[in-house]
């Protein structure tokens, strides 16, 4: 099409069309939205929010969406009208409800109306930006517990020590937190982080439409140091951190992090409600922090050098890491270049920070078992394992270890283990003495054939799995925690007790209970298994029955209840069972009888087995299941017709019936169904 009319604001061009009469003659043109002033070269906004005076939600949300603010100068005034409609939101009002009834709502919501028409009336811009290849693009981020946001400044550092630079806001976004989110999403540093990819996204914009080149200084600011720690970090957990973090790296390859404090950060207000009357004049939101256009010696201290885009290996961790593994004996003498290069980042990439940690740091990142296969992978290639030509398809069978491996992997890790934890214990055995002071002075150390350090225990000759004696260990080394956690993981998450008894009899060292009990106190399983919805004091308990104190033969009186159903494989198919569960009301021993249905003839045939294996009951204690009280009937039906001298012992049982709808009368039985079901359901892994 043809162009009619020209507005400028240069007066040669303008005179040009005037001399070809295509001028237009009003000073202040409407430009995509926005009023232009060509003789000031300002602009400033249209129109005030159109209200039709009724307070409900649609005519809430039509008067702030009616004033159109494409760059985001006055986002943070309307940043507070949509938290204001999310607030209607949240009241679940129709959209024509009015709640004109609530003054709250409406005072609020007439101040919020008046701040927009000040602001739309008051905020002037000048439209002018300078773009020099020395430009550089300021992003700020900051989020609340409501909302979140980025600015955007375009800076020409200043040319010389004695002169200042000129900076300018060129874009803002703001963005209220969603209603309905997960609750792990709703965190401040992952909306910090959420804000950070609104402002990285941004940079392609502006660099797009100022021209200017992807070639100059561009800087992320944030006051969140988890956001840029998580930014700086390659190994990420959290798949919602991973996938933002790699968007921002995409969205601005190259851009500077630095850390601003909370006051100096002009995104701050777009998440906190700001007075209108110092938000028009607020030369933070305006011109960025004071520091900003100074000599970069004057910007905040970064106490942290943070970099979007680490090193995927540092060349010398490297050099760290195989000095280590060679000191451990590992050799290196590989005809091929590509394992031996394989080998290096192997045992790199799972050993950071070497210079102070240990070499098996990895244990702390993955379980037991699979560490160790990683361990196991290694020292295959040390000693020389052949390969296929495709090790791509061969990597899949490097994890089928066998258990001759394993051991010798794990007596590797213990070595390694011992050497950096117990350097001073080692000199003095390797010296012929014995190891009196320390922390480990009255264990009893010793060498065994191996060259592992063991321990003297009084138990030695009781044990004859173990009969060399314990290991010695370090609890807090992390190959050792690994290994605890696999014990106590692997014993069905057992009791405190048991744990320490159980790892005691393979390893010994300082510190060991407490570490236990902090393994099993952290363990997500017991804590799981632990919970209680409700804590209250139990009432005073009344004295035992004669029954539960008098000392008898096991099973002579004992209670019996059934746990179940559960699903059981049968050949190709499922059925169900329960477990009848028999316990001595004297001793508390149980026995177990697994039945198919709940029939009274199935209890009676488990009934017979209980007085077979051990002896008849003459006291049975149960609820008023059918087929307990059925076979109480049958046991008296058939006592009846039998003379007294023909009838046997079970047939004289006394069956004792708790109280309808009282199951806590049966707490005796009853609190051993609860255990054998949680150790079930650690066994299967039930939700």
């Amino acid at each position: 099409f043809q162009l009619r009319q020209w507005s400028s604001n240069s007066p040669k061009l303008m005179q040009l069309v005037k001399d070809n009469n295509v001028q237009n003659d009003d000073s202040i043109v409407k430009v995509l939205g926005i009023m232009w002033n060509t003789i000031d070269d300002c602009i400033f906004f249209n129109e005030i929010p159109k209200w039709d005076k009724s307070y409900c939600k649609r005519s809430v949300l039509a008067a702030t969406n009616s004033v159109f603010d494409p760059m985001g100068y006055i986002s943070p005034v309307l940043m507070q009208n949509k938290l204001f409609l999310q607030k209607l939101w949240k009241l679940d009002l129709k959209w024509d409800k009015d709640f004109e009834n609530n003054n709250i709502l409406m005072q609020e919501w007439d101040r919020l109306l008046s701040d927009c028409e000040k602001a739309v009336r008051n905020v002037t811009i000048l439209r002018e930006i300078k773009v020099d290849r020395n430009t550089e693009i300021h992003v700020f981020c900051d989020a609340s517990s409501t909302s979140y946001g980025a600015c955007i400044y375009i800076l020409n550092p200043p040319i010389n020590l004695d002169t200042r630079g000129n900076s300018k806001l060129v874009f803002a976004k703001g963005k209220i937190k969603p209603k309905n989110t997960v609750d792990n999403d709703n965190t401040i540093p992952k909306l910090e982080l959420t804000a950070m990819l609104v402002g990285a996204r941004l940079v392609g914009l502006i660099q797009a439409s100022l021209a200017i080149d992807k070639s100059n200084n561009v800087y992320l600011w944030s006051d969140a140091l988890v956001v840029l720690q998580w930014l700086s970090s390659q190994d990420i957990d959290s798949a919602y951190v991973h996938r933002r973090v790699v968007a921002i790296r995409e969205s601005c390859p190259g851009a500077i992090l630095m850390h601003v404090a909370t006051l100096d950060n002009p995104a701050d207000i777009i998440t906190r409600p700001i007075r209108v009357d110092k938000f028009v004049k607020n030369e933070l939101w305006w011109r960025g922090p004071n520091w900003l256009v100074e000599e970069k010696r004057n910007w905040p201290i970064q106490e942290i050098e943070y970099n979007l885009s680490p090193p995927l290996i540092n060349i010398q961790s490297i050099d760290i890491n195989i000095a280590i593994v060679k000191e451990f004996d590992i050799s290196f003498n590989f005809k091929d270049e590509s394992i031996q290069t394989l080998l290096q980042i192997s045992m790199v990439d799972r050993c950071i920070e070497l210079k102070e940690n240990s070499i098996l740091k990895f244990f702390d990142t993955y379980d037991f078992t699979r560490s160790m296969k990683v361990l196991i992978y290694v020292f295959r290639l040390a000693h020389g394992t052949q390969f296929h030509k495709n090790l791509t398809n061969s990597f899949g069978n490097i994890f089928k270890t066998n258990l001759g491996q394993f051991e010798f992997a794990k007596l590797k890790a213990i070595l390694i283990m011992q050497k950096e934890c117990f350097s001073t214990e080692k000199l003095i055995l390797d010296s012929g003495k014995n190891v009196d002071s320390g922390p480990c002075r009255g264990f009893g150390l010793r060498y065994d054939d191996l060259g592992v350090i063991r321990c003297t225990t009084k138990a030695v000759q009781l044990d004859p799995v173990n009969e060399l004696g314990p290991i010695l260990v370090a609890p807090t080394h992390p190959f050792v925690m690994s290994y605890i956690y696999s014990l106590h993981y692997h014993s069905n998450c057992a009791s405190r007790n048991y744990t320490l008894n159980r790892v005691r009899r393979e390893i010994h060292g300082p510190g060991l209970k407490v570490m236990i009990n902090r393994i099993v106190q952290r363990c997500f399983i017991c804590k799981r298994h632990r919970a209680k919805y409700l804590r209250f004091t139990y009432p005073r308990p009344k004295p035992l029955p004669i029954f539960r104190t008098k000392f008898l033969a096991p099973y002579v009186a004992c209670g019996v209840d059934l746990a179940g159903p559960y699903k059981v494989t049968d050949g190709l198919s499922k059925i169900k069972v329960w477990i009848t569960l028999f316990t001595c009301l004297v001793t508390r021993a149980i026995y177990l009888v697994l039945v198919k249905d709940l029939r009274a003839s199935t209890f009676f045939r488990a009934l017979k087995e209980l007085s077979c294996r051990h002896s008849t009951p003459l006291l049975l204690l149960s609820d008023n299941a059918t087929n307990f009280s059925s076979t109480n009937k049958l046991l008296k039906e058939i006592a009846k017709h039998l003379p007294e001298f023909e009838r046997s012992e079970g047939l004289n049982i006394v069956w004792k019936f708790i109280p309808v709808k009282a199951p806590w009368t049966g707490g005796v039985y009853e609190r051993l169904i609860g255990n054998l079901k949680s150790n079930l359901d650690k066994m299967n892994f039930s939700q």
